[in-house]
Parts: C-alpha cells; sequence; structure tokens
C-alpha cells in the first residue's frame, strides 16, 4: 500500500495526533511497533514537510538505527546467530500487523489518504 498526503493539513492537527516539531519545519511521529526490550525494538517513523507537503516514512530497527529490513524484504527474515539459522517470521508479523493498524489511524485522522498500487505487465 502506498500513502498521500492529505493537502489540507496543520500544523496543530498533526501535534495533536502525537506529531512534535522538535526538529523544525519538520513534524515527526514515533510510535514502537514492536518491544522485546530496550534494544529489541522496532518503530515507525514518519517525517513530514508541511510546506512542501513532503513525508517520508520508515520503519527502524532502533538497536542497529538502520531500516528495519525485513519489512522491506521479508526474504531479509534469516539471520544467522552462533553459526545458526534464526528464522523470525513472528516478528516480521507482529510489526506489520502495527504497521497497518498505526497507518490506518492515520488514515482515519485524515493525515493519509492510501493510494492503490495498480501493476501493469
Amino acid at each position: 500500500m502506498e500513502y498521500v498526503l492529505n493537502d489540507n493539513l496543520s500544523k496543530e492537527e498533526l501535534m495533536n495526533l502525537g506529531f512534535t516539531n522538535r526538529n523544525k519545519p519538520f513534524l515527526y511521529y514515533h510510535k514502537a511497533l514492536y518491544t522485546k526490550s530496550y534494544f529489541d525494538t522496532v518503530t515507525l517513523n514518519i517525517t513530514i514537510d508541511l510546506d512542501n507537503k513532503e513525508f517520508n516514512i520508515i520503519v527502524l530497527d532502533e538497536a542497529y538505527f538502520q531500516p528495519y529490513l525485513p519489512f522491506y524484504n521479508d526474504r531479509s527474515i534469516y539471520f544467522y546467530h552462533d553459526n545458526k539459522t534464526i528464522y523470525n517470521q513472528e516478528v516480521l508479523n507482529i510489526v506489520k500487523e502495527n504497521f497497518d493498524k498505526e497507518m490506518n489511524i492515520l488514515v482515519e485522522n485524515g493525515v493519509f489518504k492510501k493510494k492503490d498500487i495498480v501493476k501493469t505487465l
């Protein structure tokens, strides 16, 4: 699913939904999608630039301060630890489910609109 920013947003509306403006002129939204411990957390991070009508959505692995790769490519849910392959579909499923819930809340509150993707051959 792709998202489009609603053109009629105000800074006040976004802040009422939990966005902050610590990094002006951008508005920032941060929600945990999965937490097992302080170092085992995956978060949703959204930055909106209202002046230019631009936004960025990223799902981060907070332990490594990088994108949570399985969210973007579920073949990367295999990882290695102590020479063993570990398959972590459960965490990916939780992250995807919580991402969908958070984005649906933002759509329902008029922050984003869903954009259907049409694939052609």
